[in-house]
């Protein structure tokens, strides 16, 4: 069994992961953004143009090395031992993660929003803002009102 190391793709994974620092921060100084977030002064159609390339082929080019990645992980381990492994390493973390830090991020995602929409910070955020806020946020497309992993998202695939 071939078990040598591929030194370029983990290259790319790393390029990749920087790749999403720069779109994140991006966002902020888009001309147009595609959600109501709050931008800089400073905006540029220059970060709309970057934000859209970046997002045009990261999260597929992860996609496609966690496919190969876990081809080659079944061509060693086999089947049910890779499934055993996946679950440990991404079930369990999910799990805990759902019931403690996702309460918490919602928290935070909720007075970044009052904040940016009405200028409020408040530990307990007023539920009336949040219902304004919220048929905002669906008539723009974004769906909150549905169970989620926010920002990991992409464990569910």
């Amino acid at each position: 069994m071939d078990n040598r190391r591929y030194y370029g793709l983990d290259a790319l994974r790393g390029s990749l992961m920087m790749l999403g620092i720069v779109l994140h921060a991006a966002m902020f100084y888009v001309a147009d953004p595609p959600i109501p977030i709050p931008t800089d002064r400073n905006t540029s159609y220059v970060f709309d143009v970057l934000l859209f390339f970046i997002h045009s082929f990261r999260m597929q080019a992860f996609f496609v090395l966690a496919g190969f990645f876990a081809a080659l992980l079944v061509a060693r381990r086999g089947v049910r031992e890779t499934l055993v492994d996946r679950a440990k390493r991404i079930l369990a973390p999910m799990a805990v993660a759902a019931v403690t830090i996702l309460p918490v991020a919602g928290l935070l995602a909720a007075d970044f929003g009052l904040s940016a929409r009405f200028g409020t910070h408040d530990f307990i955020p007023d539920l009336n803002a949040l219902k304004i806020l919220g048929k905002e946020l669906v008539a723009n497309g974004i769906a909150i009102d549905q169970p989620s992993l926010g920002h990991l998202w992409f464990l569910e695939y």
